[in-house]
């Protein structure tokens, strides 16, 4: 999440174009040094944006596995969930009768040990 750069602002004009895009001028108060410098390092990249009123939290955002090579190829998170979905069979369905107790704490358990790996 650290590379979303989220500040109060308004919109304070909309327009169409020839070419049927929209333009929108937003207008922030003052930033910090830090968002100033990441807000220049978006110019002329294309990017997404998200609007609401109050403050945007992870879960409000839409956010897209990404695309896979081929069409009938999983994404990453569900060739995880397929692999641990065929070792609970084999290893844990009588001690876990619900699957998606045994993926949650497993999950939860693969998270922990990266997080105990970060400075």
């Amino acid at each position: 999440m650290s590379d979303i750069l989220q500040f109060p602002s308004q919109v304070e004009s909309i327009r169409t174009l020839k070419d049927g895009s929209i333009k929108v001028d937003i207008e922030t108060q003052e930033l910090p040094p830090e968002d100033m410098t990441k807000l220049f390092e978006f110019k002329n990249k294309p990017i997404w944006i998200a609007f609401k009123e109050t403050d945007i939290k992870y879960e409000d955002l839409d956010i897209k596995e990404p695309a896979p090579e081929f069409k009938t190829d999983k994404s990453p998170s569900q060739r995880l969930r397929s692999v641990l979905y065929r070792y609970w069979e084999q290893k844990y369905s009588t001690a876990y009768t619900n699957f998606d107790d045994f993926y949650k704490k497993t999950v939860d358990q693969i998270c922990k040990q990266y997080k105990d790996k970060l400075d």
